[in-house]
């Protein structure tokens, strides 16, 4: 509707309202809609979607929607991120005990494992930090903390070292002026999305760091 007729359209998806403005571009408006459209087809076909292993073209659908779903919580625009998520949080619910989709098998972890690394990757250079990355990697975090171990935990207090020369950071010219801080404080609240028993490990290296921050 809102691709083609130009009418806003209002969704309501778990806690959250998408809002598809009748007049976002049309390169906006497309990945809203088809990540809302992959929506409609899990949800109300999720036992086809997820249970057809001997069908070589659903297994291979399915692996590019889980794949696109992951990618879009660091993308943009945001509204893609929060539809992606909310559609991730529902996928990555199926199989469990105690939901109402347990006769279907969980989504395999190798698939995980493959489609969180190329989101990761944008980890590995500091200067490729910005706030929608760590913004989506909080996402990321809330899903499935339990797949990461401490060297994520590590890898972030790493790059928090970099803040610490301020002036580097600032003459590099990565950021928008002023926008230095954001970042590195958006790096600090991915700690409280790692698990309990190594989050806490972490706790007297961050004290310290913000306190070397500060």
């Amino acid at each position: 509707s809102a691709m083609f007729l130009r009418e806003e359209v209002v969704m309501k998806v778990l806690n959250y309202t998408v809002i598809v403005p009748a007049e976002l571009p049309y390169g906006e408006q497309l990945r809203v809609s088809s990540i809302l459209l992959f929506r409609s087809v899990i949800r109300r076909h999720t036992k086809a979607f997820f249970s057809a292993d001997t069908s070589p073209n659903i297994v291979n659908i399915r692996s590019h929607v889980i794949n696109l779903l992951f990618r879009s919580l660091i993308s943009q625009p945001p509204l893609a991120a929060t539809v992606a998520f909310a559609t991730l949080d529902f996928v990555i619910g199926i199989g469990n005990p105690e939901g109402q989709m347990s006769d279907i098998p969980p989504l395999d972890k190798n698939l995980l494992h493959v489609c969180i690394r190329p989101v990761l990757l944008n980890l590995k250079d500091h200067q490729k930090i910005d706030i929608s990355l760590m913004e989506g990697m909080s996402r990321l975090l809330s899903l499935l903390s339990t797949m990461f171990n401490v060297a994520l935990g590590e890898k972030l207090l790493d790059h928090l070292k970099n803040w610490e020369r301020p002036k580097l950071i600032m003459d590099s010219k990565v950021w928008k002026a002023g926008e230095e801080p954001l970042v590195a404080a958006s790096i600090i609240s991915l700690f409280e999305f790692l698990p309990i028993t190594k989050s806490t490990d972490f706790v007297e290296k961050l004290i310290n760091a913000v306190i070397r921050l500060e």
